[in-house]
């Protein structure tokens, strides 16, 4: 593998995460929610990334990603594109944090014109489902139990609201950074 490029990539990752945090506290500061979303978006989408591309046993395969990423062009293999929801299932599947899928789908209806945008006056968590509240929630609730969040310490009811999103967004955001910077090793 191609090292001088492979480090490349890992700067440019981490320099986003750098932006990506100052961001976020910037955005807290003035309520920006919906942006506070994409950031959390963001910084999953560099995860994705990483451990997708850590997780490929082809040198030559890595090297071609890479090379795409710094020539601007869309990931693609032999088998077709690499999307970001085929990283993200490789999360929750091969990698096992079942958490990601949620950041991810909750964190695309920010970056997509969605119902999350109304936050102030509809409540946007109404349209998920039973199941995703009882999943988001019991992922929540382990976090908490686990004493991986520093500020969120109570119990996520599977009636939270979007109000109990934002509590608890200071808290994945900082996961997710340091899960990335673990997987960067910085």
């Amino acid at each position: 593998m191609n090292t001088k490029n492979y480090q490349k990539f890992k700067d440019a990752i981490y320099k986003r995460s750098l932006e990506n945090e100052q961001a976020f506290y910037l955005l807290s500061k003035q309520k920006l929610y919906t942006l506070i979303g994409v950031i959390i978006r963001l910084e999953l989408d560099s995860l994705m990334r990483f451990c997708y591309l850590e997780s490929l046993e082809d040198d030559e395969e890595k090297d071609l990603l890479i090379n795409q990423f710094l020539d601007g062009k869309r990931w693609e293999l032999e088998k077709g594109f690499v999307t970001d929801r085929k990283m993200v299932e490789h999360m929750t599947n091969t990698l096992m944090l079942g958490w990601a899928l949620h950041i991810y789908d909750i964190g695309c209806a920010f970056v997509h014109l969605s119902p999350y945008h109304d936050w102030a006056i509809n409540e946007p968590t109404r349209n998920l489902t039973i199941e995703q509240r009882q999943n988001i929630a019991s992922n929540v609730n382990e976090h908490v139990r686990c004493g991986l969040y520093k500020k969120y310490n109570k119990t996520m009811k599977e009636s939270f609201d979007f109000n109990d999103l934002v509590e608890i967004s200071e808290d994945v955001f900082c996961k997710l950074k340091d899960n990335l910077r673990y997987e960067l090793k910085i």
